[in-house]
């Protein structure tokens, strides 16, 4: 007598939601534009600013937005996306937005070239630093504040950083992609 053994494969695929162009960070408020930092030139020195931030979910970056201002001549900024090592530390990434001119408050974006995969509840830095002799303004709202300190960084261009806590840092908007999430299931008899 033949007895024949039955073997089956199944295997899913179950791909979740891809969401385009989903914002992951925000802290420019909807409100007026209140306080503001200085980026670039200040006398003989050269400051650079950095904002700190932590995404609750894994995703692609897209696109990181700015409000900026020039104090004077229209000019570049470089924006740096940089690991966290306590301060800014390692460049991620480098972008730049090669004509800041308005001279009220305005929202800028960059978009990401490498689309680089942002983890989940890691720490990240937004670093602003203005080209040449110039000087930008970057700038957060009244609503943006809040209870919770954040921390932002300056320091002199090749000096080290300092690092403050405060609760209204310049703002930030950064835009990202869900990478779909993939579960296989085998089931062999």
């Amino acid at each position: 007598m033949m007895v024949r053994h039955a073997w089956h494969l199944w295997i899913l695929v179950l791909w979740g939601s891809q969401l385009r162009g989903q914002l992951m960070v925000n802290t420019i408020g909807a409100g007026r534009f209140a306080t503001q930092v200085a980026v670039g030139r200040d006398g003989a020195r050269n400051i650079e600013c950095a904002v700190a931030f932590k995404p609750y979910s894994t995703f692609k970056l897209k696109s990181i937005a700015l409000p900026l201002s020039v104090a004077g001549v229209p000019g570049a900024i470089t924006l740096e996306l940089a690991a966290d090592a306590g301060a800014p530390s390692t460049v991620i990434e480098s972008l730049s937005i090669k004509d800041v001119r308005a001279t009220e408050p305005t929202v800028y974006t960059v978009t990401s070239v490498t689309h680089l995969v942002l983890e989940a509840y890691t720490q990240y830095w937004i670093v602003v630093r203005a080209t040449g002799s110039r000087q930008t303004r970057w700038w957060s709202t009244f609503d943006s504040s809040t209870s919770t300190l954040r921390p932002e960084a300056r320091r002199e261009a090749g000096k080290p950083w300092s690092v403050i806590y405060g609760p209204d840092p310049p703002g930030i908007v950064v835009v990202g992609e869900r990478s779909p999430a993939v579960a296989m299931v085998f089931c062999v008899k």
